[in-house]
């Protein structure tokens, strides 16, 4: 721009990398490593003035209480991202500590923090001022920091409850598919009046994208031993599409419901990504070599796949089911109580 247009549109080119984490003191070493500082994220223009924001967080149930251990992402991603800013006074650097300047815009912002689960923000920041971005976190009954237990089929219960969606609770070799595959979570504090769900489907890196979560019932208790059906997810409450679903698809997503007391919810599998979407299910190309039916995969197939110099058969994908995250709160989604 400075060279063929002397600099006639430095305005739009600095705001535009600015908004999207590319600031003046952006920085990576294109490392694969899954690091809090690396890449490091900046909202600063060379050609705006930029809002000098402060990151607090409180505890909606708890009597406003401070967090200290509140992340703040700029996006909806939280999982292997950067944050911008934290509350934790242990951590240092650039992106984590509780302030971050921004070129003028409207952001969105994921926060998280252990035993609080998620909440997503939106704010607009000007040129200039220092503006103050506090988040009230409802607690989640169902994590893990706040004393919630899990338990029922797969593996890496805990995961399911862990207040963050770098990891999943499993479940492979399902028969004869994922359907009615559950986990069962004691909530913190006995019986809870609760109205609000968080689920994720988000899988790890290497997953296969058809085994993630599609939809889902959760069921209730108060005693931990007598459960009724109390909510029912819609039918693409994590909405895959041809030609595979994808990660924006599958992130966090909030499930209001009636009030109901519990001491106990077992979320249960309905369907993954693979059963539950007809548009995956058939032969998907003309490769009479290769079986492409996500239920089927390519049985006798032969090579079908290759990685590296590896010839791999395709498996079967209806029998496999993975959870990011589930959250479960006393509050609705704009933060009232009963």
């Amino acid at each position: 721009d400075m060279l063929r247009f002397g600099g006639a549109n430095q305005d739009e080119l600095w705001l535009a990398f600015a908004r999207r984490g590319f600031g003046v003191e952006a920085a990576s070493t294109n490392t694969a490593n899954d690091t809090d500082t690396d890449p490091t994220p900046d909202y600063r223009s060379l050609e705006h003035g930029a809002a000098n924001v402060r990151f607090r967080a409180v505890a909606s149930d708890e009597g406003g209480a401070p967090v200290t251990g509140a992340r703040f992402y700029v996006g909806h991603y939280e999982a292997r991202t950067s944050p911008v800013a934290d509350t934790d006074p242990a951590t240092t650097g650039p992106n984590l500590d509780d302030r971050a300047r921004f070129a003028p815009g409207t952001y969105e912002f994921v926060v998280h923090a252990p035993g609080y689960g998620h909440l997503r923000l939106r704010r607009t920041f000007g040129a200039g001022g220092s503006p103050t971005v506090t988040a009230e976190l409802p607690t989640n009954r169902a994590s893990l920091a706040k004393g919630a237990t899990a338990t029922g089929d797969g593996e890496d219960h805990e995961e399911l409850i862990d207040d963050t969606e770098r990891t999943s609770w499993d479940r492979r070799g399902a028969t004869p598919n994922v359907r009615g595959s559950q986990v069962t979570v004691d909530l913190q504090g006995g019986v809870q009046r609760i109205r609000r769900a968080q689920v994720s489907a988000l899988l790890e890196v290497g997953m296969n994208r058809f085994t993630a979560l599609r939809q889902f019932r959760i069921d209730v208790s108060t005693n931990g031993t007598t459960f009724r059906e109390h909510y029912t997810s819609p039918t693409n409450a994590f909405p895959g599409f041809n030609p595979r679903p994808v990660a924006p698809e599958m992130i966090l997503r909030s499930f209001s419901f009636p009030a109901v007391n519990a001491s106990h919810v077992r979320i249960v599998v309905l369907e993954n990504q693979c059963t539950g979407n007809t548009a995956f299910h058939g032969d998907q190309d003309s490769d009479p070599t290769s079986g492409s039916d996500c239920r089927l995969g390519s049985p006798g197939a032969g090579p079908v796949e290759i990685f590296g110099d590896l010839p791999q058969v395709v498996a079967p994908r209806d029998n496999e089911v993975h959870i990011a995250e589930l959250q479960v709160f006393s509050r609705g989604a704009g933060g009232g109580g009963d």
